[in-house]
């Protein structure tokens, strides 16, 4: 078996090891033959400074990492060169880079956090505004509406 219970009750509609990816991949015959030996052979070992590449081909990191970076959304020279420059860090390099770019998001985070909360807030006296607006204007509509029968009741008395 595969290691996945199936339970007998299950739908013919559920998940069964014969649809799952993983006996899928037991059943090839790709990964019949391999003894654990061959596994560990097949994964070729590069040092820290070394890209492997999907072809398997190594290159190293001051290479570049084979970004296309004609992509429009990519085309500054500031953001090649930034991405060019980290491709060169060091180890340590990256950590320092990572720890400082995730104290600039939790900053960031911070600031979008307090905007949000200066938003609602400033909604709700919007719609404070708004209901005064309304009832200001009811009050002006009554206003006027007295006023053109004073100046009504005074045409007639005169």
């Amino acid at each position: 078996m595969t290691g996945i219970d199936v339970d007998e009750n299950a739908d013919a509609h559920s998940a069964s090891p014969l649809a799952s990816p993983a006996f899928e991949y037991e059943k090839s015959p790709d990964s019949m033959h391999l003894d654990a030996s061959k596994k560990d052979a097949e994964i070729p070992a590069c040092p820290d400074d070394f890209l492997l590449r999907r072809d398997g081909s190594k290159s190293r990191a001051s290479e570049g990492s084979g970004l296309d970076h004609s992509n429009s959304e990519s085309d500054s020279d500031d953001e090649v060169a930034t991405m060019m420059n980290i491709d060169t860090l060091p180890l340590e390099g990256l950590r320092t880079s990572l720890r400082d770019l995730y104290r600039k998001y939790r900053r960031l985070k911070a600031v979008y956090l307090e905007t949000v909360r200066l938003l609602e807030e400033s909604s709700g006296k919007v719609s404070e505004t708004a209901q005064l607006l309304e009832e200001s204007a009811g009050k002006v509509k009554r206003l006027e509406a007295t006023l053109d029968e004073l100046r009504a009741r005074h045409c007639d008395a005169s």
